[in-house]
């Protein structure tokens, strides 16, 4: 939970960079906007002056969009949800998963792998869901980058994988065929 946070700090501060204030608060969620004067909260009468302090912390918990404490002594602050962190806890499913075809064609450990990066993700997170050494998943990362079955950015200090379009097809090729097979 707290690598889902720490990720999802580092992606506001690359939209900051990158489209200001008003992308930050469009990638935030509904309810919230800023003029470039004051943010406005959808059913608040007020609109919070800019001078005002205000907190943004992403959040395991804020599922549905933000969540609004506005202080009056304490600076106000907007929990908002963590991207991905609805998919947290299914991605341990994805690494149990046995997928016959996949295993067939690119190897066991390497067909789970590419099933767990259906949603961006950390070789350390990888390491942890898979049992696998770094030195596996390093290996396997680079054959399936290499593939064009996922892609790889920079997120912070980290890099996050997933699976590029043609991993989709191939994973949804995989579910259609209904007998296991590619």
């Amino acid at each position: 939970m707290r690598s889902s946070a720490e990720h999802e700090i580092a992606r506001v501060t690359d939209v900051l960079r990158t489209h200001g204030w008003a992308g930050v608060f469009q990638r935030i969620g509904d309810g919230i906007s800023w003029d470039g004067q004051a943010l406005e909260l959808s059913g608040l009468t007020s609109r919070a002056p800019s001078s005002a302090s205000l907190v943004l912390a992403p959040s395991v918990f804020a599922l549905s969009g933000p969540i609004f404490r506005v202080g009056v002594t304490d600076p106000s602050v907007v929990f908002f949800p963590a991207r991905g962190i609805g998919l947290l806890f299914s991605l341990e499913a994805d690494a149990d998963a046995d997928p016959v075809g996949l295993s067939a064609l690119l190897g066991p450990n390497r067909a789970r792998v590419l099933l767990v990066l259906q949603h961006p993700t950390t070789v350390s997170r990888l390491r942890d869901l898979l049992g696998l050494s770094l030195g596996s998943l390093s290996r396997h990362l680079s054959i399936l980058t290499a593939t064009g079955l996922t892609t790889s950015r920079r997120v912070g200090r980290t890099v996050e994988y997933e699976v590029s379009d043609l991993g989709h097809a191939l994973i949804a090729a995989q579910d259609l065929t209904g007998s296991g097979t590619v």
